[in-house]
Order: C-alpha cells, then sequence, then structure tokens
C-alpha cells in the first residue's frame, strides 16, 4: 500500500495532465487495461451456463442468468464481456456488463433484446493480461406484456370493460 501512494504522489508530481492522468499511471489502473489473451490461452472460466427467460415480476421485460466455474485463486478478478455480434468480441463490439471479484460464479442481466442472439464470455485476468473462456450463445426471449393500465393511468372518463358472462 505505501508503494501505491508513493507512486501515485510521485505520478502527481510530474503530472501536466491533473489527477486524473497522475491516477492511470497506478498499479491497479495500468492492470484492468491489459490485453486480452488468445481462447486457447489458461486458466479460463469453465462450464457456461446461460438461462434466459421472461421476469415474472416485470412484464415484458426478459433476465438472463449467467453461471460458470470461475477460477480458482482470491487473485484472480474477472468480467463478463456480452455483444450481439457474431464477431463482436474479434472487432471490439461488446459490451462488459460485469467486473467481478474471483470467487462469485454468477450474474443477472436484464437489457437483452427481444429475439436476438447473444454471445459472451468470462475474463479472467492474470499477470500475463485477460484469458478469456469459450464464447457461449443464447437467444432472449420474447416476453408478451398483457395487462389493464392501472386506474390512475386511464384516460379521463375511461370504463375498465367488464369480463362478459355467459
Amino acid at each position: 500500500m505505501p508503494r501505491t501512494l508513493l507512486l501515485l504522489c510521485l505520478a502527481l508530481l510530474l503530472s501536466d495532465g491533473g489527477p486524473l492522468q497522475a491516477l492511470a499511471a497506478t498499479p491497479q489502473l495500468a492492470q484492468a487495461e491489459r490485453k486480452v489473451l488468445p481462447e486457447d490461452a489458461s486458466p479460463a472460466a469453465g462450464r457456461l451456463e446461460v438461462t434466459a427467460r421472461c421476469d415474472p415480476l416485470r412484464p415484458g421485460e426478459s433476465v438472463a442468468h449467467f453461471s460458470w466455474s470461475p477460477v480458482p485463486g482470491p487473485e484472480h478478478r474477472q468480467r463478463l464481456d456480452v455483444t450481439g455480434l457474431r464477431t463482436g468480441f474479434a472487432d471490439g463490439d461488446f459490451e462488459t456488463i460485469a467486473e467481478l471479484p474471483a470467487s462469485q460464479q454468477s450474474v443477472e442481466w436484464r437489457r437483452a433484446e427481444a429475439g436476438i442472439n447473444y454471445y459472451w464470455r468470462v475474463l479472467t485476468l492474470t499477470d500475463a493480461g485477460w484469458v478469456p473462456s469459450p464464447v457461449a450463445r443464447f437467444e432472449a426471449p420474447t416476453c408478451p406484456v398483457d395487462y389493464e393500465r392501472p386506474q390512475d393511468e386511464r384516460p379521463e372518463g375511461a370504463v375498465p370493460q367488464q369480463p362478459k358472462q355467459q
């Protein structure tokens, strides 16, 4: 910890770019900017699974539950990347939806668009860089919405329809 503080103070003294540029010189932030290694590198997370379903509490919304086996060891950080494009990871067109501690094995995501095939991976941070898991795929479900507006959202003078009795 004292070494990090010393580096930060030294960077502040020598920096013309202000405190934000100085922070980029700290080891923790430099570590996060490491490159992504090839898919066959190890150690990588494994046993990737996803369950995508309609959220029973939020009509019209889906939820994807991702789970995996993380790389053992408390020193490894993880992140989960998602893309809607088959070549998204290679092209850099993806979203990191979560940065996670080493022990975490699952995460939920609620931003999937209906009917889209998504590709996802878990990356593990090592001294050499980010080690990607194999890429997995899932299709976001289409979640229908069928509900009656609450009383306070109805247009003025609207009368709710009563079910017909037979």
